[in-house]
């Protein structure tokens, strides 16, 4: 909250001194004035100062040069000097040190007394604080009454924007845009613009090295901005984001914005309070469902209206589930409970962070790892667009907690409240069922009911002896003649009874001549002992087929 040395200069009657060297720092600022006649004056420095002085602390210009360096260091803002006492001009050693640390060293009158130059500055120094506090207390009540009514971040983004002319924005520790503000100039595509310079910001680790509740500097490409990390109780709550890309920021504007990250947080505290409380009702209300503790159906569709959901019309329920969490977590030395619990929330944080994407009402609910989900259908395309969603919240906490993986199941879509309870068994067994089958994307495991087929109760016998002696006696020789020959028998056998046993489509499937297929499926026969026409061997080698994808 002082002055540039720049702005110093016009006061009078320091603007009677001269700038001898060091103009590449008029931009240093200035806290206080001071007078130096003692060599070890840069015990009581503390940054910020003009100093006047005779030149009693130094006799020789190499004491000059020694001195200089050390006010530089402790970020002095000036040395004026009055020749005429102890030297009689500025010594010219002292001058090349001074502009190659860009130091500013001034020439004074011999008739200007120092405290004639000291006082207006104080005087100044004390109007510039007075008019910084003033104007902070008049932003402080602009925001206080967007808190009081109820403008949320886009009100405090408005407000900051408009008294520092700078684009501002609330982003959430993912780098999502909360709230945005452009001030009177419109910026196209801005809001895209931020959040992908946030995006690959936080990608590269690199926001983790800024300091909490302070503005710091950030920079790529063309782009400059002023951030700072809004942090409660050691949780990132979010960070705000000041566009300093066209003109750098007034001093003041640091305090105000850094008083403002205060109010931010308690506002964030409380979006998250509310937040809270209806995820709270909402999963009550799909407890309820699943478990069918109701009595009355127009009671509980009623509760549904009031959260936006049609329990009337068609829902879909679907568990996303971590697998084998006590092998990875529960029994790590690495992981206390606290830490296992917080990995837990920050879970589901992400899904419930990525579910919101999903065009229609969402009813979540936790149970031990699981977290319990319902989608409301219009359409057929929605159950598409909900895997999607969840395939992404997927992969993202793949990268974030490997080696932990993690499964999917969805029940079949339901029309009516009493077959919800029927979704979520489905969807319990579909995530079962699918951890046993062999997924194209490792560690991504979605599976759909309705796509088990006789998987939903072959899999309830997969670790059965007499079923992987089963497997062994149909598919066994093939399996091994696979391996020793790097052949694809299996497959080829596989792709044959998916084509409907048509020769044609199977070679067109595979890429292959119609005579390939004939020959590996009379190679096929010869291991076997056995035609594949026969009606009950394709079925036990269709079974078989099938009990591969899960033992």
């Amino acid at each position: 909250m002082g002055l540039t040395l720049q702005e110093t200069m016009h006061i009078f009657p320091f603007s009677e001194a001269k700038l001898v060297a060091g103009t590449g720092g008029l931009n240093r600022m200035v806290a206080s004035a001071n007078i130096q006649e003692v060599p070890d004056v840069d015990k009581w420095l503390k940054g910020g100062e003009i100093l006047f002085s005779a030149g009693y602390a130094f006799r020789t210009a190499s004491e000059g040069v020694k001195l200089l360096k050390i006010l530089h260091q402790k970020e002095v803002a000036a040395l004026a000097l009055k020749p005429g006492y102890v030297m009689d001009r500025i010594p010219q050693e002292m001058m090349d040190c001074a502009d190659e640390l860009d130091f500013p060293l001034f020439e004074l009158p011999q008739d200007l007394p120092y405290m004639d130059c000291i006082i207006p500055i104080f005087e100044r120094l004390t109007q510039k604080r007075l008019y910084v506090l003033e104007r902070m207390e008049a932003i402080h009540n602009r925001l206080t009454q967007v808190m009081i009514q109820n403008k949320g971040l886009f009100g405090i983004c408005y407000v900051l924007s408009q008294v520092t002319g700078h684009y501002v924005s609330i982003l959430s520790p993912a780098g999502k845009v909360l709230a945005l503000h452009e001030g009177t100039i419109t910026v196209e595509n801005y809001e895209q613009e931020i959040q992908t310079f946030f995006e690959k910001r936080i990608h590269k680790h690199q926001m983790n090295r800024l300091n909490p509740n302070k503005c710091n500097e950030i920079q790529k490409d063309s782009m400059s901005i002023s951030c700072i990390p809004i942090v409660v109780n050691d949780d990132l709550l979010a960070y705000l984001s000041l566009d300093v890309s066209q003109r750098n920021m007034e001093p003041e504007d640091y305090v105000i914005f850094e008083n403002a990250s205060s109010l931010i947080s308690i506002e964030l505290l409380k979006e998250q309070n509310f937040i809270a409380q209806e995820q709270k009702v909402r999963g009550q209300l799909l407890d309820d469902l699943l478990f069918r503790r109701y009595q009355d159906e127009k009671i509980v569709i009623r509760r549904g209206k009031y959260l936006g959901v049609d329990l009337a019309k068609e829902n879909c329920v679907f568990i996303l589930g971590i697998d084998s969490f006590e092998e990875h977590l529960g029994s790590s030395k690495r992981f206390s409970e606290p830490k296992i619990q917080k990995i837990k929330a920050d879970i589901q944080h992400m899904l419930y962070d990525g579910i919101k994407q999903y065009p229609r009402p969402v009813l979540l609910t936790e149970s031990g790892t699981n977290t319990i989900g319902m989608l409301s259908i219009s359409s057929p395309d929605d159950i598409n667009t909900g895997e999607k969603i969840l395939s992404h919240v997927l992969e993202q906490l793949m990268k974030k907690y490997q080696p932990l993986t993690f499964s999917v199941g969805f029940g079949k879509c339901k029309t009516g409240i009493s077959q919800i309870a029927e979704s979520y068994k489905e969807a319990k067994q579909a995530l079962k069922s699918g951890r046993l089958i062999k997924h194209p994307v490792p560690g991504i495991h979605i599976t759909h009911f309705e796509d088990l087929g006789c998987l939903c109760f072959l899999s309830e016998l997969s670790s059965s002896q007499a079923m992987k002696d089963f497997c062994q006696e149909y598919l066994g020789n093939l399996l091994a003649y696979d391996v020793e020959n790097d052949a694809c028998l299996v497959d080829t056998l596989k792709t044959y009874f998916s084509c409907g046993s048509n020769l044609r489509k199977t070679a067109d499937t595979m890429y292959v001549h119609k005579n390939t297929v004939i020959y590996r499926l009379g190679k096929i026969e010869s291991l076997l002992g056995k035609s594949i026409h026969d009606c009950q061997t394709a079925f036990h080698l269709q079974l078989c087929l099938q009990l591969l994808e899960i033992i």
